[in-house]
């Protein structure tokens, strides 16, 4: 088990302003991490295995498609992947976006209600379906390297970085899909608009803003809030709603854009300087999360620590100026 976030980084003060930087191991460590990562991907990680096939019915085709017209309405991107149901799937994962096979599939499961059903389901339907949306931009390449070949894939907002697919840049990924599967859940239940700036805590972890749970029940009956559950993705989307509340501009929009092949370099560009202008190198810091509750936990508190030190500083030039 990789080390927590929060434990691969050296928090150090060099010129009055607290920031973070990498731990790189070297490049011979490097390779041989890479390498056996990439057997265990191959081994272990194929997304939809296993479980057994489930037909199909009309009410899953109906909410797949209303998944989908909502993400091309919301977004302007085009929803083209196929969708399969499982008995389960690798990880007992409740949705996942294949890439190889540009199919979405979803695990069977019920809320016990039509109302979590729908919200419930349609947004694991959104969130997955938000990641094929990237298969214009995104990029997958063969790379061989001493001999042994790497599958490595190039993300829809990266310009010129490279980084293995086993290993994604899941924050920013993760943060725009759960981000779209949160606005589905709003237009269902509309007391979620109205209680955005309502955060509800989720065990040990950080209160994340209601709208980003998924509810079994209709926000109003507030009594069964306890019965809601949480994405790992929606301490992503948080950061990013925090991000862009406080440069003022809209990394959301810029990650769309991103996606776009005509203003893809542009997006991914101003998206790299808006969260570096928050602190220096923060763009790499959280490109370099792992998926896991430990690591996007990690990016949320670290947003928040970089936007109180720039807020800070900011402050005090003010003052002595």
């Amino acid at each position: 088990m990789s080390k927590p976030l929060s434990e691969r980084y050296i928090h150090y003060d060099a010129t009055g302003v607290d920031r973070w930087t990498p731990l790189l191991p070297s490049a011979d460590a490097l390779r041989a991490q890479g390498f056996g990562k990439y057997v265990h991907h191959l081994t272990h990680s194929y997304a939809i295995a296993p479980g057994s096939p489930l037909e199909v019915n009309d009410s899953d085709e109906r909410l797949a498609a209303e998944a989908a017209a909502f993400i091309e309405q919301t977004t302007g991107l085009e929803v083209s992947c196929g969708l399969g149901k499982y008995t389960r799937l690798q990880e007992e994962r409740n949705g996942v976006y294949d890439s190889s096979l540009h199919a979405v599939a979803v695990r069977e499961y019920s809320t016990g209600t039509q109302y979590g059903d729908t919200v419930a389901l349609g947004s694991v339907l959104v969130h997955e379906m938000m990641h094929s949306t990237a298969v214009d931009t995104a990029k997958v390449l063969d790379i061989e390297t001493a001999g042994a070949h790497g599958i490595y894939t190039l993300q829809p907002h990266h310009v010129t970085e490279i980084t293995p697919s086993f290993d994604d840049d899941h924050f920013f990924e993760e943060g725009l899909a759960e981000e779209i599967a949160s606005r589905w859940r709003m237009q269902f239940d509309t007391e979620l608009r109205e209680r955005d700036r309502d955060l509800l805590g989720y065990g040990e972890h950080s209160p994340l803003p209601v709208r980003m749970y998924m509810p079994v029940a209709p926000i109003d009956m507030t009594t069964r809030d306890g019965e809601r559950g949480v994405q790992y993705p929606a301490f992503c989307s948080f950061g990013i709603q925090l991000l862009s509340e406080y440069t003022g501009v809209d990394l959301i929009d810029l990650l769309i854009q991103a996606r776009k092949p005509e203003t893809q370099a542009s997006a991914s560009e101003r998206l790299r300087q808006t969260v570096d202008s928050v602190e220096p190198g923060l763009y790499d810091i959280l490109t370099s999360a792992h998926y896991s509750v430990e690591d996007f936990e990690d990016c949320l508190k670290i947003i928040k620590i970089a936007i109180a030190n720039h807020a800070l500083t900011h402050a005090i030039d003010n003052n002595a100026a």
